[in-house]
């Protein structure tokens, strides 16, 4: 190839890049109607710490973003916080106190929930869909319909579909004709300590200890009928070993005593955690041991 040829060549392909980065977009905007303010992920930001910069709840944000999977946020995404009003001021996002719209009451265990919706619109009929709150992408059920009353509140049940069986955890989503959406997730067992945002969580109390041998807990608001291993770290969280199970059949309390590891006999401060990863819940509590 002679210089001229090659020289040619380079210059096309060099035409062909600048054109190419010319192109690339820019940092995604919040494709949310009306936006008024915004947030750009950095790297090492997730959802829930976001929303507790603006004192609001991940759930909102997802539902305000449409986010299929509040997991997979990349840094550069631009997120809605609010959204303008018709007057052209700011709607300010509902505080995590009051941002709890759907949730269930009650469940049965493979066959039922229970549902109360609140602060909806007032006198409107809403959509109820079902589906598994751990799929990347969400394949929503219909299950059936709910009508609001004057103050914007409604208790209904509806049957779990034969796709939920055995999921562990199920997220709810309820939307009306105006596009008012609504969504949160529950504990697929029996009962009403089921989770979900604004539900309560759990909770250890620290019963009695025996220095260098064991130590006897009570956690509280446990769902039914779900197993939490239960593991002893030093006081700093690390180092944590298994040390036995926790389970409550109907809900609620539970008491249980647990040997100390014999590697930390010796130590004047440990963490006692409770976990289960199929619900996503955990709780942890500090303790002397002396």
């Amino acid at each position: 190839m002679n210089a001229k040829v090659k020289l040619g060549s380079i210059l096309a392909l060099l035409s062909i890049l600048l054109g190419l980065t010319a192109a690339s977009p820019g940092p995604a905007l919040a494709a949310v109607a009306g936006c008024k303010q915004t947030h750009t992920v950095v790297a090492g930001e997730y959802l829930s710490k976001i929303a507790a910069q603006y004192d609001v709840t991940w759930l909102y944000l997802a539902d305000l973003n449409d986010l299929e999977d509040a997991n997979l946020i990349y840094p550069g995404q631009v997120l809605c916080i609010s959204t303008s009003t018709t007057g052209g001021g700011t709607t300010t996002p509902p505080p995590v106190t009051g941002t709890v719209r759907v949730y269930a009451a009650s469940v049965v265990e493979d066959k039922s929930v229970t549902l109360k919706g609140k602060t909806l619109d007032t006198n409107s009929s809403y959509t109820i869909y079902l589906s598994n709150y751990k799929h990347t992408t969400y394949v929503d059920t219909l299950v059936g319909t709910a009508k609001t009353d004057a103050s914007g509140n409604f208790t209904h049940a509806v049957t779990l579909p034969k796709n939920l069986i055995d999921v562990a955890l199920i997220r709810v989503t309820v939307v009306n004709s105006r596009g008012d959406k609504a969504a949160n997730w529950f504990i697929n067992t029996t009962g009403s300590a089921v989770g979900g945002t604004g539900s309560g969580s759990i909770s250890i109390s620290i019963d009695d200890v025996k220095e260098g041998d064991w130590v006897k807990i009570t956690a509280s608001n446990l769902p039914a009928n779900v197993t939490f291993k239960v593991y002893i770290a030093r006081g700093d969280s690390s180092g944590s070993i298994f040390v036995g199970q926790i389970r409550s059949t109907n809900g609620g309390k539970v008491s249980a005593t647990f040997d100390l590891p014999s590697e930390y006999l010796d130590r004047t401060k440990l963490e006692i955690q409770l976990e289960n990863d199929s619900v996503n819940m955990e709780a942890a509590k500090d303790f002397d041991n002396d």
